[in-house]
């Protein structure tokens, strides 16, 4: 999972935050190697966030770009930075292809088949 930067460099991390991409949004949360906790910044591949079979993706929260990046940063004091990821738009179809300043994220995920 990656945030484009203004220098269209690819990064996991967004500026300044110590936690990965994966962890802010609520997708990892073990070792994949272990299968348990703590976290290791990787995507979590395994039920219920990821279904290899069907190809598809859950987040824990309804909204990840919008209220899962609320409650990361409220739990970390810096609420005032949320604006700044925040992407409610994406969940209209319409205005997600309009706003090409907000669509700074990217989800790409390799599995074996």
């Amino acid at each position: 999972m990656y945030y484009i930067n203004n220098n269209n460099d690819t990064t996991d991390v967004l500026d300044s935050m110590p936690d990965k991409l994966v962890t802010i949004l609520g997708v990892d949360r073990i070792n994949n190697s272990s299968g348990t906790p703590p976290p290791d910044g990787k995507f979590d591949l395994y039920y219920p966030f990821f279904y290899k079979n069907e190809g598809l993706i859950k987040f824990p929260s309804l909204e990840p770009f919008h209220n899962g990046l609320i409650s990361y940063f409220q739990k970390i004091n810096r609420i005032d930075l949320a604006v700044k990821y925040m992407y409610p738009g994406v969940y209209d179809t319409t205005c997600a292809l309009s706003n090409i300043e907000k669509d700074r994220f990217l989800i790409v995920i390799e599995t074996e088949k």
